[in-house]
């Protein structure tokens, strides 16, 4: 019997997408964006760039990202800084807030007096 020799053009595509973005380098980001979701593999640390301040008080009036990490700690990074964003790289915002939520605490059940 013959064997059907039909290739759905679409799985083809996606499979050799699949295969380029596995060979491809880690692709790094240029800047922080206000929004965006970051992770520095090498570390395990994941971000959430909150805002930009206006002038730092402690940071010679330098503009300055805020951010926060998936354990709560708030931190900032001037805007200044290039190196800053070296190993850092772009991360799906449900990821982030999955990772967050296995960390939190379980709320304690309300106590009747």
């Amino acid at each position: 019997m013959k064997e059907n020799n039909i290739i759905n053009l679409s799985d083809y595509r996606e499979e050799r997408e699949e295969v380029k973005r596995k060979t491809l380098p880690p692709q790094y980001i240029k800047d922080f964006e206000v929004g965006g979701y970051y992770i520095y593999p090498e570390l395990g640390v994941m971000i959430h760039c909150m805002l930009i301040t206006d002038s730092s008080h402690t940071h010679n009036n330098e503009l300055m990202y805020l951010m926060e990490d998936q354990y709560g700690n708030l931190f900032s990074v001037p805007i200044s800084d290039p190196d800053g964003m070296m190993g850092w790289r772009l991360l799906e915002k449900q990821v982030f807030i999955e990772i967050v939520k296995k960390g939190l605490p379980e709320p304690e059940p309300p106590r009747v007096s």
